[in-house]
């Protein structure tokens, strides 16, 4: 079984957790092949937090290979399992006990006012984020779905999330806890001008063109956080399901309301309450 290793090298923290990676996978017979090989692995194993992860999935030249990803950072959402359970996630591969999880990713791309065609296509596994530049300046976002006209936004900006992408930006910016499986799009105002604004959430089947309808400041346009353009009134931006997914490696015992849980602190009540004891 071949495995191939991403990760942030800078990190010292990564630079040890890489070595033990290494001696634990040799001793249980797996094969390592280089990141920048053209031989396909069984696995990707990622270390480092979520945004490391984010980044090994978006520079991995096989898309369609599942990953594996070891916790060396703080919150560690989309991790298999922290860097001391390393052992029994080799382990787990090598007895072929664990689960394959695919989530939806987002295609998105900008069609500039002064252009005829779109630029390049992006994917994002979390979220398409179209954010102001200006600090204290609105822009005007003009919402369609399915080429029907929804409403129009005097804000700081927008979130496109998918239901993985829900807990990340979206989840801060007050949109809901959508679970992996759901098959939605999670549309969010950031700082909307108004008190009646709410989270939207839409099937994946749906089309959905942002306008830009006014521009006090210039907005950047990112992919799982990374910019990839500038946008001005007049431009479009496109958002649909992507055909691709990915496939993502947890363990078998894996339950997203554990996760939740442990890593989000969601709960009922503020404290640890149990309703069957008296008031008294």
């Amino acid at each position: 079984m071949k495995l191939c290793i991403k990760a942030n090298m800078t990190l010292d923290k990564n630079q040890q957790a890489i070595e033990e990676l290494r001696t634990k996978a040799i001793e249980l017979g797996f094969e390592l092949i280089d990141a920048d090989s053209e031989e396909k692995p069984d696995f990707y194993i990622a270390l480092g937090g979520d945004g490391s992860i984010l980044r090994a999935i978006h520079s991995a030249k096989f898309k369609d290979i599942p990953f594996a990803s070891i916790n060396t950072g703080s919150l560690g959402y989309l991790t298999t399992a922290h860097i001391t359970k390393l052992n029994d996630v080799l382990v787990a591969l090598k007895n072929e006990d664990y689960i394959i999880d695919s989530r939806t990713t987002l295609a998105g791309a900008v069609k500039k006012a002064m252009d005829s065609e779109p630029q390049k296509e992006f994917m994002a596994l979390n979220d398409f984020v179209i954010m102001r530049t200006d600090s204290g300046r609105t822009n005007g976002f003009e919402l369609f779905v399915n080429n029907v006209r929804i409403t129009e936004f005097l804000c700081d900006g927008m979130i496109f999330a998918t239901p993985t992408g829900s807990t990340a930006y979206s989840l801060s910016a007050g949109g809901p806890i959508v679970l992996p499986g759901a098959a939605a799009i999670i549309v969010n105002v950031i700082c909307p001008h108004t008190l009646t604004s709410r989270p939207l959430v839409l099937p994946d089947t749906d089309n959905i063109e942002l306008r830009v309808s006014k521009a006090n400041a210039a907005s950047t346009f990112s992919h799982d956080g990374v910019v990839t353009s500038y946008i001005e009134a007049g431009d479009t931006i496109r958002i649909t399901k992507s055909t691709q997914q990915i496939k993502l490696v947890k363990l078998s015992d894996y339950d997203p309301f554990v996760t939740l849980s442990k890593k989000l602190g969601w709960n009922g009540c503020l404290a640890q309450c149990s309703f069957s004891q008296s008031n008294n």
